[in-house]
């Protein structure tokens, strides 16, 4: 909703409060996605590897690539 795209969604970025509240954390790799822009050059692959989306190893990323990095944490 906030244009941010987190590259980086993995169980070791992800927390869990006393109240069972989740909280992603080390934002570190966030970006702003502007659609006008890529988050970074063709060709640069940046996150996790085991928790990137085929389309993020190749330097492509947007909020589907966080959706993806989220469906395997959950899968795990």
């Amino acid at each position: 909703d906030r244009g941010l795209v987190h590259r980086d969604i993995k169980p070791a970025n992800i927390i869990l409060d006393r109240e069972g509240k989740v909280w992603i954390t080390d934002f570190g790799l966030a970006k702003l996605y502007d659609q006008q822009r890529s988050l970074s050059r063709t060709g640069d692959a940046i996150g996790t590897p085991r928790y990137m989306a085929p389309e993020q190893l190749r330097g492509i990323c947007d909020a589907r690539s966080d959706v993806y990095s989220l469906g395997i944490t959950l899968y795990e």
